[in-house]
Parts: C-alpha cells; structure tokens; sequence
C-alpha cells in the first residue's frame, strides 16, 4: 500500500503544498525542512500532487512524465511555480558567505566551484545564507536566507573538506542520486544565517584555463509537442544533443553548446516557453590549478553576469511582469543594487590559495 504524504511550506512569502506517496514527497521536504509551515489552508496556497504517476498544479493535470521522472517533474514543478511567483526579489544563482562586514555573493554558473568555495569558507568560520539560491532585495540592497538542504554527489569530486564530506555522506537523505543535508546539521546551527544581510561584495568565479569548451544545459519540457521542441533544439546552429529522453508528451535533454557559433540567443528563446519546467547550465569544472587572479571590475559588469543567473527571471514569471517584460529596466535595478558593493573577477587557480583570496577580499 503507497504511504501518502502532504507538506505546507512558505518559500520567499510564497505558500506551496506537495502532496502524493510519501518516497516521493519526503525528500523534497527534507531538502525544504527550514521553509515548513503549518497545514492550514491559506487561499493563496499553490496545490502540487501526485496521482497514479500524474503530477498536477492546482488540480490541471499536466502532460504525462517519463515513465519513473513523476518524482522529478513533481520537484522541477515545486522549484518553478515558487520561482514564477517571486517578484520581490531577483533570486541570483550564487552561494552567500558572511563575516561582520556583510554578505559576500560568489556567482559563477553550475558546476564552477561556488558551492565548494562557500562550504570551504564556512567550515573557516563564516556564515551561509544558503547554496545556489540568493534572493536579493534589490530596493534594500540586502541578500535574504535561503537554508536549502545542500547537496553531493556520494562519490563527488569536489574540493569539499573532508569534514563536510563526512558528515554529508552519513545522511540518510537523497534527491536525486545526490546525498542532501540540511546546513545546520552539516556546518553547525551558528552558521545559519536568519537574517536578511547587507550586500557587500560580489565575486564572478571564471577558470583562467578556460578555453572554449561548450556549455552543457540540461532541460526539463512537460508539454505535448514535446518531439516539436526537440527538432526546434537541433534547428539552432551551435547545440548538439549529447543525451535525451523524449515522448510524445515530455522530454529531457542535455546539451553541449559551442559558443564559436553564438547559440545563446535562440536558444534563450527556446527555454523561455512555458513548457520549459527546468533549466541547468553546467560549465566544464574549474582545474584549480596555478595562481588565482583577483580584479576589481565595474558594476555593471557584474549587474550584466548576474542577470544572466537570475533564476525567477522566465517571461511568464512574476518578475519580469513586474517590469513589464523589460530586461533592461532589471539590469538598471541590479545595477543600483550594487551601488555600493565592490565588485571582483575571480579566475580561480589552486583551491587553497583561491579561498585564501576570497578571505582577504572579506577581510577588506
């Protein structure tokens, strides 16, 4: 008999419900734990379920997953109705470290060693405001906690200490064949910021021995022309299909882009259709090899890369609504955001000596 459970939850000011079996359900709200809220009924409430393998929003049955996928469409679809509603804040893709002074965003795509520099800095001595989700308020300038459970890869090779590696393997939680453990049981409780933070610094991480490697972006589509959409993907000069998964009615792709042949812009185009429920870009993992090299450089710079991590910034999410569509009005926003933060690019080189630069930026 299927065990059924349901968990309440208010991320961002935004009340969400998942309900369905419990081995599909549970882990999402592990991962979620420091979001949960009590079961009462709100009108505001989002429904998210799982019936006989069919997810739904709001009781509209959505197309049919691939078969053993209903566990990931139910959380890409818990992570997207969230982020279409946030309007509040930009919601950047970085890791937030904190001492006294104030926050310290590392942004950087997947995959480009934010999350292990964050955990490193944390393990130091500093504070997270949480791993790959920073919402900035940027009317206040301020970086909002966002305590996700953090994740690994059992067997990764992230320059983690080995502390933190330890205590993450112990944890008897996965998602989706990553090990998941909440902040304060793997970094201790007084690492966990509660607080909004002031934004001080923003670091952009880059590998100085980057070439001109492809991007791989793997996509998530729940829609009936979901065989449309792939032959959309192969018509864009500069993508190659590495792996998929496709049905009639949902597909996953991974991509591998060649940046030589500008593929950017059309496929932007592409993921920004409202079938599209997930979107991961994943650059070729840093060597941390040789000597980091810090450079101070413009605010705008670094308003114009942050943009590109925004992760609520879909056309039919809440926050481009709320400029009218207007990318240009939200880069000014970040910018002013940024007013009176210093700005660096990082090329990271050996792993130590890269976290020791970042603690003396921190340090000022």
């Amino acid at each position: 008999m299927t065990v059924k459970a349901t968990h309440d939850f208010c991320v961002l000011g935004h009340n969400i419900r998942i309900t369905g079996p419990a081995d599909l359900v549970d882990p999402i709200a592990y991962a979620y734990r420091r979001f949960a809220t009590s079961s009462e009924d709100r009108p505001d409430t989002v429904t998210i379920s799982v019936t006989d393998a069919r997810v739904s929003v709001e009781g509209v049955v959505l197309p049919t997953p691939i078969l053993g996928h209903e566990g990931k469409q139910l959380y890409q679809e818990f992570v997207q109705q969230t982020m279409d509603r946030v309007s509040e804040y930009a919601v950047l893709h970085g890791a937030c470290v904190v001492n006294d002074q104030g926050a310290c965003l590392l942004a950087a795509p997947s995959g480009h060693g934010k999350s292990s520099l964050a955990l490193a800095l944390a393990a130091s001595g500093y504070r997270l405001t949480g791993d790959d989700y920073a919402p900035l308020d940027m009317a206040k300038g301020v970086v909002l906690p966002f305590p996700r459970a953090i994740a690994f890869y059992p067997e990764g090779k992230a320059a983690v200490p080995e502390a933190i590696v330890r205590r993450a393997r112990s944890s008897k939680h996965s998602l989706f064949g990553k090990q998941i453990a909440d902040i304060g049981e793997l970094l201790g409780e007084d690492t966990v910021v509660k607080q909004p933070v002031p934004l001080r610094t923003v670091v952009l991480l880059n590998d100085r021995n980057a070439t001109d490697q492809p991007i791989s972006v793997d996509i998530g589509y729940y829609g009936r022309d979901a065989l449309r959409f792939e032959k959309d993907l192969l018509g864009v000069d500069g993508i190659e299909i590495t792996d998929s998964v496709v049905t009639a009615t949902a597909g996953q792709w991974t991509l591998g882009l060649d940046h030589r042949r500008y593929p950017t812009a059309a496929l932007n185009a592409l993921l920004d259709r409202p079938q599209v429920r997930s979107e991961k870009r994943v650059t070729t993992r840093p060597s941390f090899a040789g000597d980091p090299r810090l450079t101070a450089i413009p605010r705008r710079v670094a308003a114009d890369a942050l943009c590109q991590e925004i992760l609520n910034r879909r056309g039919s999410g809440a926050l481009l609504k709320r400029y009218n569509g207007s990318l240009a009005r939200l880069f000014l926003d970040v910018a002013g955001a940024l007013r009176d933060v210093r700005c660096y690019q990082l090329e990271v080189g050996d792993f130590g000596q890269t976290v020791s630069t970042i603690q003396t930026v921190l340090r000022g």
